[in-house]
């Protein structure tokens, strides 16, 4: 391409891959949350008195994480699908090219 620097696609492809190797990663992080109610029995905070307090503390706390990141699972996909777009762009650019330098050609 121009202005002294060149884009290598397929090396954009290697970095969205591992933006979504990382999601997935992620997404067995955000999968592994126990979350009260659900992944347990919140009566396993007891039933003495504080106990509802640390269980609403506990769930509250999980629940951020847990969509902290489901978040980061999203921007993963979106990097992803980002590098994935403009790696496609350098190529069709790139054709683009390659077929008007051979048209011109044809034409001399």
């Amino acid at each position: 391409m121009v202005d002294a620097f060149t884009v290598d696609p397929d090396a954009l492809d290697k970095d969205a891959k591992t933006w979504l190797d990382w999601k997935g990663d992620l997404k067995k992080i955000a999968d592994g949350i126990p979350m009260s109610g659900s992944d347990f029995d919140s009566m396993a905070f007891s039933i003495l008195p504080g106990a509802s307090d640390v269980k609403n503390a506990y769930e509250s706390v999980t629940k951020t994480l847990k969509d902290s990141v489901d978040d980061g699972v999203e921007q993963f996909e979106g990097f992803s699908q980002k590098l994935t777009k403009v790696a496609t762009l350098y190529r069709e650019a790139e054709q683009a090219n390659v077929d008007a330098i051979a048209t011109t050609d044809g034409e001399v």
